[in-house]
């Protein structure tokens, strides 16, 4: 038989609670915007290799855009390949390294600028600026922690001066 868990209550919110709001939020704040690039042919996972290589100054390895978006190496790689193909980035291989580069294309960088962001406006246009603060410092905690649990390294290359978030 399963037990019945109380999840929240006045004095305490259970952890595996907040997971499950955390999760439930990103899944259906993700399907709107993939439902918004949809119509533009793009996938959010592109989406994310293209922001990653705007923070990069418009270039980064197949290795630095993996960590910065949280992907496997070779799911990065096949993302690329197809981004390529449609003119979105090139890929170059750097010499006498087993390596590859890859720089945003000016084609990319005008569609980008042009891809409305209405579905994520709708959604953080409920909170108000003091709770926008709130929860931006709450996700910078939890994703210093996921980092730490991960044993990551905190000098992400799209942090200015190498300066980690206040914790």
């Amino acid at each position: 038989m399963i037990q019945n868990r109380e999840f929240r209550s006045h004095d305490t919110i259970n952890d595996a609670y907040l997971f499950g709001l955390l999760k439930h939020s990103t899944s259906l704040i993700s399907r709107a915007r993939e439902l918004e690039l949809a119509q533009y042919q793009i996938t959010m996972e592109q989406m994310s290799v293209l922001h990653a290589l705007l923070i990069s100054k418009g270039s980064a390895t197949i290795d630095e855009i993996a960590t910065i978006v949280i992907r496997q190496h070779n799911s990065v790689s096949t993302i690329v390949n197809r981004m390529s193909k449609a003119g979105l980035v090139k890929k170059e291989k750097i010499l006498h390294q087993k390596k590859y580069s890859v720089q945003i294309t000016e084609k990319a960088q005008s569609f980008v600028a042009a891809i409305p962001r209405k579905s994520i406006e709708m959604v953080f246009t409920s909170l108000s600026l003091e709770e926008k603060g709130q929860l931006a410092t709450c996700l910078e905690h939890l994703i210093s922690a996921g980092h730490d649990i991960l044993g990551h390294n905190h000098n992400l290359v799209f942090l200015e001066n190498g300066a980690e978030p206040n914790t």
